[in-house]
């Protein structure tokens, strides 16, 4: 396991007795079969843990708990974010700014779609699974639950203050892993907002702001313009 040990940097005394069990060890074997088989696999293998070595144990105050990669070949390693070379923006991290925008009364000029700058204040950007096949959402859901679920009790069990932000149904599933003395911040989830044009209120949520009233140096959600850079409002008469 050298390899995940050089990839996740001061999280392996955490994950060493899941990344070593026998069941993860079936994890691998699969991931290898279906390449095997032909199918490709998202992310690439390098980077299947860089939402760990972003943001190393040490610095970690916030978990945003995501679901599976985008299968489309576009996953970064980082729940949510885009790569800097995508010609969109992916419809979960538009409503994502559209959130951040609402929270702040800010316009999210030069937003860092990497969200890079999130993982480097110690914000964990982690999907529930770690991987994906190409085309097919969800396709490793179950594979990577066990793992998710020792995840988050270990880190729950391990380190108080860590804000947990579980958005939509299937993250707040996980709410009951988390244990401790840390805070459990929800809303529903951003491709809800997607599907419904904003009318499932994740973006009016205030989950930027919930996530931040609990901490004493607060996360700059959109930091590539330093201070919330004021809406341009319409004072025209007609």
């Amino acid at each position: 396991m050298s390899g995940i040990k050089n990839q996740v940097g001061d999280w392996y005394p955490l994950l060493e007795p899941i990344v070593t069990s026998d069941y993860f060890k079936k994890v691998a074997t699969q991931i290898k079969k279906q390449k095997a088989m032909g199918l490709r696999i998202y992310p690439d293998t390098k980077v299947t843990f860089r939402a760990f070595k972003m943001c190393q144990f040490a610095d970690v105050k916030v978990v945003i708990l995501g679901q599976d990669p985008y299968h489309d070949g576009s996953a970064t390693g980082l729940a949510f974010a885009n790569n800097d070379q995508s010609p969109r923006m992916s419809p979960s991290l538009h409503w994502i700014t559209k959130a951040i925008e609402h929270d702040y009364d800010t316009l999210c000029v030069n937003f860092d779609v990497t969200l890079e700058e999130w993982a480097q204040q110690g914000v964990l950007l982690l999907n529930t699974a770690l991987t994906v096949v190409s085309g097919n959402a969800g396709s490793h859901v179950a594979l990577w639950d066990k793992f998710t679920k020792d995840f988050i009790q270990h880190l729950s069990e391990q380190k108080d203050n860590v804000i947990f932000v579980l958005w939509g149904k299937y993250a707040q599933g996980y709410a009951k892993y988390i244990k401790g003395n840390n805070k459990i911040v929800t809303a529903p989830h951003p491709a809800a907002d997607a599907y419904t044009g904003g009318r499932a209120g994740f973006h009016t949520s205030g989950t930027f702001r919930n996530i931040n009233s609990f901490l004493s140096s607060p996360i700059k959600w959109n930091s590539n313009c330093g201070e919330p850079l004021p809406r341009e409002r319409d004072t025209a008469p007609f």
